[in-house]
């Protein structure tokens, strides 16, 4: 093969990987655009890893306190939604803000403390990443992520 066909082989093929990489992406684009539920998001089982994660921003969430920690873990929500924390343990959930001990990065997250089976809910505007922790037990942690 001369060397003006081997540089256009080449040209080709790089053509055909690029075409075939940009088709894969905008399929994954469209089947993750696709996936959501119709805007709603709530976490029924206690026994569900702690390190879930939702990356579709929805209206209303539900993050369930266990005796392990918190389901999910991290939660992506839209500016305005509700979020619903509800106590499935056996012990107390103080729902705060980060930094312990003083809850000052986002005040909206500030719930009174939580006994068990007892729920509060509460709206979110502030659009940013959250941190949020059990003020009983700070090692228990999560994010709220708005957009």
């Amino acid at each position: 093969m001369t060397k003006p066909g081997k540089i256009i082989l080449v040209i080709v093929l790089l053509l055909a990987i690029g075409i075939g990489a940009y088709a894969l992406m905008r399929d994954d684009d469209f089947s993750t655009n696709n996936d959501t539920n119709g805007g709603s998001t709530s976490s029924s089982s206690s026994s569900e890893n702690s390190s879930e994660s939702s990356d579709v921003a929805i209206d209303a969430v539900t993050i369930t306190y266990t005796d392990n920690g918190f389901t999910p873990a991290t939660v992506t929500v839209s500016s305005g939604a509700t979020i619903t924390v509800t106590n499935d343990s056996s012990e107390t959930v103080g729902f705060k803000s980060d930094p312990h001990p003083v809850h000052t990065e986002n005040t909206e997250l500030n719930l009174d403390d939580l006994g068990p089976g007892q729920t509060d809910t509460f709206t979110v505007s502030t659009v940013g990443s959250w941190g949020y922790h059990n003020h009983l037990n700070p090692d228990q942690t999560g994010t709220i992520v708005v957009e």
